[in-house]
């Protein structure tokens, strides 16, 4: 944005919280606008083909002319102007525009890439603009935080108003011609994308049902276009952002070839160890299988027993119990709190063996069974005495000393796997 204003001889503005610090303006912190629409998830296991259908709509350049409040002589004043949301621009003013010049740059750039990897056979090249395309749209979207972030130079809130509002539009107009239109039903709705089912088991066939829908929208729209972002084999809708699906990397009429896709999960999030994300996506496999339903949980319990059995008995290997946490502050800044977190007593014990320990630091660590004290090798009774914080020893530690510690099964079992 900075290249495509200089080029036009523009001098661009200071961020906009130096500018307000500059004029003595009030800067006070604004309450948030409304952002995205959510669609309540139709939570399950879907087992027909979900298409995911992303909307791309173009950046709007508004006016920035000053407003009357009805019935008033006075104009509003800036911080007034700024909570009203501006009228969509016409078509002429829409092509004035620096950002949507810029921005039908990029979606072009993307169109290209696309139809590169699309047409590639070299697997290695179709990786590639698969990388490219994502990061093309990745900048794209970007553009949408640069004019809602108070620090940007480029901040313009009604911008960024108009363009959830638009949003939200869009997205339950889009929703009303699946299921009026097209006899398709929508399963989730995000911002600015939809899952709908296609009522098929035929990958060609749903890519049919796809490429009808694209069209339908498409010709409702100028300023946007709706595209088949992902084809799942299987989904698992569980909440609001948390699914698992079989996303269909490559196929054909015969052959399709899926990979594990998982999004809001707890198996994501840093602080579950190894095993309890291998564990969670071995079941999620099993889940998302095309065998029987009695088939699978039967496969899924007797599978979860075994780890279980293996966990008790000390035949799963040390690293998959590694936890990692980020320190917010100093160690000794925690205080009396410090006692009852695990990152924090690990941070402690790293520090006293010569390790450097400071705020933003990731501490590895597992949580054991009994403890060391002195030379001598001690167990503990965890249930009276000590507390799973105290039980949290770094892992290289534990690696040095295989002998002398034992996991906590009980806890893994518990927290990390139930």
């Amino acid at each position: 944005m900075l290249h495509e204003f200089t080029k036009l001889k523009y001098i661009v503005p200071d961020p906009y919280s130096k500018a307000m610090e500059l004029s003595g303006a009030n800067n006070k912190k604004k309450l948030t606008y409304q952002g995205g629409l959510v669609f309540e998830p139709e939570k399950g296991l879907h087992k027909d083909y979900t298409l995911v259908m992303d909307d791309f709509l173009s950046p709007i350049s508004a006016p920035q002319k000053k407003v009357k409040m009805e019935g008033e002589d006075e104009e509003v004043s800036e911080e007034e102007q700024e909570e009203v949301l501006p009228e969509y621009p016409s078509k002429q003013e829409h092509q004035l525009g620096v950002l949507p010049k810029l921005l039908k740059t990029l979606v072009e750039r993307r169109r290209a890439v696309k139809k590169l990897m699309a047409s590639s056979q070299d697997q290695f090249k179709k990786s590639q603009y698969d990388i490219k395309q994502q990061a093309l749209k990745l900048t794209a979207n970007s553009m949408y935080g640069c004019l809602g972030f108070k620090q940007s130079r480029f901040y313009a809130r009604p911008l960024a108003m108009m363009i959830t509002s638009k949003g939200r539009e869009i997205l339950q107009q889009t929703r009303n011609l699946a299921e009026q239109q097209a006899n398709l039903q929508v399963v989730y709705g995000d911002t600015d994308s939809v899952m709908i089912n296609s009522r098929c088991k035929n990958y060609t066939e749903a890519l049919k049902i796809g490429e009808n829908f694209k069209q339908i929208v498409n010709r409702q729209y100028g300023s946007l276009e709706i595209d088949i972002d992902n084809v799942f084999q299987r989904l698992l809708l569980t909440a609001k952002k948390k699914y698992a699906a079989l996303n269909v990397i490559k196929g054909d009429q015969d052959n399709v070839v899926t990979k594990l896709e998982v999004k809001g999960l707890d198996m994501k999030r840093r602080e579950y160890c190894p095993l309890t994300k291998k564990v969670s996506e071995d079941v999620l496999s099993m889940l998302l299988s095309e065998d029987d339903e009695e088939e699978s949980l039967n496969k899924i319990y007797d599978y979860l027993e075994g780890v279980s059995d293996n966990l008790i008995e000390n035949k799963i290997g040390l690293d998959q119990y590694r936890i990692n946490t980020r320190l917010g502050k100093d160690p000794e800044n925690y205080g009396a709190d410090g006692k009852n977190k695990p990152v924090v007593q690990a941070a402690l014990k790293m520090k006293n063996d010569g390790r450097q320990v400071r705020q933003g630091t990731v501490i590895t660590f597992v949580i054991v069974d009994s403890l060391l004290e002195g030379d001598d090798k001690k167990d503990v009774d965890k249930t009276t005495t000590s507390s799973i914080a105290s039980r949290a020893l770094p892992l290289r530690l534990v690696m040095r000393n295989k002998d002398q510690y034992k996991i906590d099964a009980n806890y893994y079992l518990d927290k990390q796997l139930f």
